[in-house]
C-alpha cells in the first residue's frame, strides 16, 4: 500500500561548538590535527499516514537522504533503517558526516520501504538564532553592555575554548579590528602566573616558535645576529704588522718569517633579549689568506663569569684554517657555557692563533658574525 509521509524536521546545527569530543593535545605541542566527531546524528520527527489518511502503527523501514539541490545534485549522505511508528508519529535520526553541516543548502529526501523516493525534497531551514552561526554571520550587541560573544571551556589542552582554522594556505585564520583608538585590539590574561600569556606555532615542529611569559618576556626560536668587523681585532706582537683597511678588515703581514701571533677580538654581547636570557648559537668568521704559508693554527672562545677571575671556555679548535686566494667563512659552535644571562656577563673573547711563514703572504680577518637566540628550552 502506498503510504503518504508528512515530515516535520528539526535540526539543531551547532557549527563547530560541542560536536563530539576533540583530541586533547599536550600544551607543548601545536595543533597538528584537530579530530572532532566524524558524523552527526540529525534528529528527524514526522507523521506517517496511509493514502487514505489513517495514521500508521508498527515498524516500518525508510531511507533518508541529504542532497545539495532540490533536484538532481550531489548525494551527501544516506541512512536506511527501521523504526517504530505510533499513531502515525515517529522520531528517528539521520547519520551524516559533519563536514556537510557548514551552512550550505541541504535538501532532505525520503524513500519509504519499496516505494520510489518522494518528491519534492524538503529544504532544511535553520532555527532562527542558529542563522548567526552560518558562514559570514554578523553578531552584534546593540546595547553595548557586555561582550558580543563569550566562550567558556574546560579543555586542559589544545584547542581549548576557541579554535579557528583556515583551509586556504594563503588566507588568514583570524582577524581582529578595533574601532576604538583608546584601547587595545587584543587583551590576553592568564590567571595562572606559572603559564605563558601567549604561544605561537608555525607548524614546522612539535614545540612553540615563540611565547610571551606571564612576566612579559619573549622567548623565540628566531635567531638574532651581530657582526663585528675585523677592525675591532687587536694584535700585540712585534713580528706582526696590522693594517686596518677601509672596509673594516684587518690585514696582518710580517717582516720576520715564521711569525706566530695571537689576534684577540672582544665582544660585548647582550645578556638578555626581550627579557629572556641569551643563548649563543655559533660564531662564523670570514677569512682570506694569500697562500698556505698564512693560516690560523688554532682558536679559542672564552666567556667571563661572575664568580671567578678565570674565564670559561665556550669553544675551541686546533684545526688549521686557510683559504689561499679565496674569501671564505668558517663556523665554530659552543660546546659549553652557551647560555649567558645572569650566570655569565661577558665579554666574550675570541682568540685566533696565527702563523705567517714568509714575508710575502698575509692573513686578512674580515669580520665575525655571532648568532644569538632567546629561546628557553623546556626542562
Amino acid at each position: 500500500m502506498k503510504k503518504q509521509l508528512l515530515i516535520y524536521l528539526i535540526l539543531v546545527l551547532v557549527l563547530g561548538l560541542g560536536l563530539g569530543g576533540g583530541k586533547v593535545l599536550a600544551q607543548t605541542s601545536p595543533p597538528q590535527e584537530i579530530k572532532l566527531a566524524t558524523t552527526v546524528d540529525l534528529p528527524i520527527q514526522g507523521r506517517l499516514l496511509t493514502a487514505s489518511g489513517v495514521p500508521v502503527n508498527g515498524g516500518v523501514e525508510a531511507g533518508f537522504r541529504l542532497y545539495s539541490a532540490a533536484t538532481d545534485g550531489t548525494l551527501y549522505c544516506e541512512d536506511y533503517h527501521a523504526f517504530n511508528v505510533t499513531n502515525g508519529l515517529y522520531s528517528t535520526t539521520l547519520q551524516c558526516p559533519r563536514q556537510y553541516l557548514d551552512g550550505r543548502d541541504l535538501y532532505l529526501a525520503v524513500k519509504l520501504e519499496g516505494d520510489d523516493e518522494m518528491t519534492p525534497r524538503q529544504k532544511i531551514l535553520p532555527v532562527a538564532y542558529a542563522v548567526s552561526f552560518l558562514p559570514g554571520a554578523f553578531v552584534q550587541d546593540a546595547a553595548g553592555t557586555g561582550p558580543v560573544l563569550a566562550l567558556a571551556g574546560s579543555n586542559p589542552g589544545l584547542p581549548g575554548a576557541f579554535y579557528a582554522i583556515n583551509g586556504d594556505a594563503q588566507g588568514i585564520a583570524a582577524w581582529l579590528d578595533n574601532s576604538s583608538a583608546s584601547d587595545a585590539t587584543l587583551v590576553v590574561r592568564n590567571m595562572d602566573t606559572d603559564g605563558p600569556l601567549f604561544k605561537g606555532f608555525s607548524g614546522s615542529g612539535e614545540d612553540y616558535d615563540f611565547q610571551i611569559s606571564s612576566s612579559g618576556s619573549i622567548e623565540s626560536q628566531a635567531i638574532s645576529t651581530l657582526t663585528i668587523p675585523g677592525s675591532n681585532i687587536h694584535i700585540n706582537n712585534p713580528c706582526a704588522n696590522p693594517v686596518y683597511l677601509s672596509d673594516g678588515s684587518l690585514r696582518v703581514t710580517t717582516t720576520s718569517p715564521s711569525c706566530s701571533f695571537s689576534a684577540l677580538l672582544s665582544m660585548e654581547l647582550p645578556a638578555t633579549l626581550y627579557g629572556t636570557n641569551v643563548r649563543v648559537e655559533g660564531f662564523t668568521f670570514y677569512l682570506y689568506t694569500t697562500s698556505s704559508d698564512a693560516y690560523i693554527d688554532a682558536l679559542q672562545i672564552n666567556v667571563q663569569n661572575t664568580t671567578s677571575a678565570m674565564p670559561f671556555v665556550m669553544a675551541e679548535s686546533d684545526l688549521n684554517y686557510f683559504t689561499p686566494g679565496i674569501y671564505s667563512s668558517f663556523s665554530i659552535f659552543p660546546t659549553a657555557h652557551a647560555l649567558l644571562g645572569p650566570s655569565y656577563y661577558g665579554p666574550v673573547t675570541m682568540k685566533f692563533d696565527c702563523i705567517l711563514t714568509n714575508n710575502t703572504s698575509y692573513i686578512e680577518l674580515r669580520s665575525v658574525r655571532v648568532s644569538l637566540s632567546h629561546y628557553v628550552e623546556a626542562p
